[in-house]
């Protein structure tokens, strides 16, 4: 409320923003909650820790490693991991 009395109407249509968008994350990831797996949820952390990582190389000045290319590995990884979890069922090689 002190923000959005100094700062004016701008920060009211932010905040409706950011409810949107956070209450939709929250939303999907209930959804989602029903479909993966601890082994899936492990890899969208690790893929999340990397991705930090080179962003706090990135900030430091180390390298310049384009993140978000990396965005993709965050929908693939679980789909592989739910993939070979379901196929390990049937073929013990995968399981």
């Amino acid at each position: 409320m002190m923000l959005s009395a100094s700062l004016g109407i701008g920060v009211m249509c932010a905040a409706l923003f950011v409810l949107v968008f956070q209450g939709g994350l929250v939303i999907l990831s209930g959804l989602l909650d029903t479909i993966l797996n601890e082994a899936a949820i492990a890899e969208i952390t690790c893929v999340g820790s990397l991705m930090i990582f080179a962003l706090g190389l990135n900030l430091i000045g180390i390298t310049k490693i384009k993140v978000a290319n990396y965005f993709p590995a965050l929908i693939f990884a679980p789909i592989i991991c739910v993939l070979f979890a379901f196929l390990g069922q049937y073929i013990p090689a995968l399981a």
